[in-house]
């Protein structure tokens, strides 16, 4: 199974930014979320070392950014999660920004387990950094990039964006160049889609920033498939192209609908039968998970942050235009998710045992219904699609008897092509994505 982390901290929020993340927190919320988190972690019923449970394969930690935490504190956290009973290959994943000025911290991470690091640079222009309000320089990557492979990680993620305000295709070839200059194992391209209630989308309303054409935003998203394969990466999902061995294993997973936990606030799960969420409102988090019996963190309050944005990024993907709608929520749930099972001590003073607090919300129930149709649009995210044996080992139906009429319709736009073996998206399907994906919801 899966497990992603999220820390909503960051040192400034982006201009484009509606992630379930907060600017300018201080030390002492810092350290009460990570002992809430600590407590959560212990009370989730995830396997421990040396216990007979499952096996954890992949680990995120992303955000906001998560390199915005204290380095001691981001330590705690990544001691906790090697008590936990990880894979020997386990692939540990840690977003940063080229900004938070924690370099002399990679090495002590990677000592703590951290494999992959997912670094934000989105533009190579500081004119364009400057402009999306992010904190960091083109110089500043390449620091952060030297850093990394100095602690002896040798797994790195680039972001980029593209489709920018005032971004021509002869920027965004730059972007793409230098980055391959710097020679990552995995790159994320993605569209810039404004989301409302940012700074970005309120200037764009008021006619002060104007992004490119419909046309030049595909434009660029062809090239940077060109590019990229060009220099040896696979194109192996929509916005993501990796070195042969450098898939990126926990989305691979996710797309795969593979069990994940998600522990933090806002942090979406899914257990194999149902998805939920936990809560969005940080003053009910930590009054909930409060801290683990060992820690004594500092007493101030948080402050009143009710969640607002998006859903915590419980699948640590940032999809942006190509995010697939969800399916329709089911009515919620009253079970509580996963239990507690080990860690965690739920006897109060009179020997009682108490269930520990639970934060789920917005619990959806899947049915088999369901369940196909996340196969299909989170399957045909990855360019080799869905594999029609694999579609019928797992649900006892033919692709074609489920998705006959769809299959033909998609087929006949140009947006699939479909073999006895598998069904996958066309060069025209890559644009119209989300047009394959609602078709199956």
């Amino acid at each position: 199974m899966g497990l992603y982390i999220h820390i909503p901290f960051c040192v400034s929020k982006c201009a484009y930014c509606d992630f379930l993340s907060f600017e300018g927190m201080g030390a002492g919320l810092h350290e009460r979320y990570v002992c809430a988190l600590i407590a959560e972690m212990r009370a989730s019923g995830l396997p421990r070392n040396g216990s007979a449970g499952g096996r954890i394969d992949t680990v995120y930690i992303g955000g906001g950014t998560p390199t915005a935490l204290p380095p001691s504190l981001l330590c705690k956290l990544l001691r906790e999660v090697q008590q936990l009973n990880l894979a020997s290959d386990a692939e540990i994943t840690l977003e940063m920004n080229p900004s938070t000025n924690q370099l002399s911290a990679l090495a002590e991470y990677a000592r703590h387990g951290v494999n992959r690091l997912s670094i934000g640079l989105q533009a190579w222009q500081d004119k364009f950094l400057r402009g999306l309000k992010r904190a960091h320089t083109a110089a500043e990557f390449t620091q952060t990039m030297h850093a990394a492979r100095e602690a002896g990680i040798d797994n790195i993620n680039v972001d980029l964006m593209f489709g920018l305000p005032w971004q021509s295709m002869w920027h965004w070839r730059e972007s793409i160049t230098q980055v391959i200059a710097h020679a990552p194992q995995h790159i994320s391209a993605y569209s810039l889609t404004p989301a409302e209630n940012t700074p970005l989308w309120d200037a764009i309303e008021a006619g002060k920033l104007t992004l490119p054409s419909e046309k030049a935003d595909r434009e660029m998203y062809h090239e940077a498939i060109r590019m990229f394969t060009a220099a040896g990466y696979e194109h192996y999902e929509l916005s993501n192209f990796a070195k042969p061995g450098y898939k990126s294993r926990h989305n691979v997973d996710c797309w795969r609908r593979k069990p994940y936990l998600g522990l933090g606030l806002g942090a979406h799960s899914f257990d194999g039968e149902k998805r939920f969420r936990n809560t969005m409102d940080m003053r009910r988090y930590l009054d909930a998970w409060g801290s683990p019996p060992d820690e004594s963190p500092s007493q101030a309050k948080p402050p009143s942050l009710e969640g607002g944005g998006p859903k915590g990024r419980g699948l640590a993907l940032t999809y942006h235009s190509l995010q697939p709608p969800p399916p329709k929520a089911a009515p919620p749930s009253k079970e509580g998710g996963i239990q507690a099972k080990s860690g965690f001590d739920t006897t109060d003073k009179t020997g009682k045992v108490t269930p520990p607090p639970c934060t789920h919300e917005d619990i959806e129930v899947l049915t088999k219904q369901d369940a196909m149709a996340e196969t299909m649009f989170l399957g045909l995210r990855m360019t080799k699609g869905v594999s029609t044996n694999e579609f019928y080992k797992r649900f006892g139906i033919h692709l074609t008897d489920c998705y006959g009429t769809e299959l033909k319709l998609l087929t006949a736009k140009g947006l699939i092509t479909c073999t006895p073996e598998r069904v996958a998206l066309t060069p025209l399907g890559l644009d119209l994505a989300n047009q394959v994906f609602e078709v199956f919801i």
